[in-house]
């Protein structure tokens, strides 16, 4: 597994201190890194393409604070794992504001950096394969599969119905199912792609997604109580 890793920290001396004890914890596990630097927090956030995995945030920067820019990458990326890096403890309980993993004093220590590292990697591998990039207007977003409730075809384009409201872009339905069909999603009929996850009813006209009626045609009916049936097996 590679894991993409970002130092926003405008300190040359404190980002290559904690670039070097990165280094030395992927020299010693199975897992490789890579690691950007980044000295300004604007030009992080511009280019900013929801590709990393894990970001050691200074808080203390000019022009843009830590947190504020963190707040801004949450409207993009709501699950990239965040760990702030200062000198001042007392910013601690504002990383909650953007639900931090971690808050590091510095000098960082090898030691407690070792132990959040391992807690990072061990959420990443659960999450790895459960994301989905977005084009939109802006930008691309990054999203959770586990956050979409359903995803529905509405003149040409396509509307994500998601834990943070709905999200519409081009692409094929079809292509979308191919690759979601075997994270717990099923055509309930042309229009639909549901999550298993969220099914709360099935009638013989309609299926509910948490209290979402929506269409089950008579031909995807079969499939749909098949597939419910082994994702319900598999929760078991």
């Amino acid at each position: 597994m590679l894991v993409n890793i970002a130092i926003v920290e405008d300190e040359e001396k404190q980002a290559s201190l904690l670039k070097k004890h990165i280094e030395n914890y992927f020299d010693n596990i199975d897992e490789k890194s890579n690691i950007s630097v980044f000295n300004n927090g604007f030009k992080f956030l511009e280019d900013f393409k929801n590709n990393f995995d894990i970001i050691f945030m200074d808080i203390e920067m000019p022009h843009i604070d830590g947190i504020s820019l963190c707040k801004e990458i949450r409207k993009y990326d709501s699950d990239v794992l965040i760990i702030f890096v200062t000198n001042m403890a007392q910013f601690a309980i504002k990383g909650y504001e953007v639900d931090a993993l971690a808050f590091l004093l510095k000098p960082v220590s090898l030691f407690n950096l070792k132990i959040y590292l391992n807690k990072a990697l061990n959420l990443i591998k659960k999450k790895n394969q459960l994301y989905i990039l977005i084009n939109v207007e802006d930008g691309v977003k990054k999203i959770s599969i586990n956050d979409i409730y359903y995803i529905e075809v509405n003149d040409h384009m396509l509307d994500y119905h998601t834990t943070d409201g709905i999200i519409s872009n081009r692409k094929s339905l079809t292509e979308l199912e191919k690759q979601l069909s075997s994270h717990g999603f099923v055509r309930s009929n042309s229009c639909y792609l549901i999550n298993l996850k969220y099914v709360s009813k099935v009638t013989s006209k309609s299926v509910f997604i948490l209290n979402q009626e929506l269409q089950l045609s008579r031909q995807r009916k079969k499939d749909v109580m098949l597939a419910l049936t082994n994702y319900l097996g598999g929760q078991l």
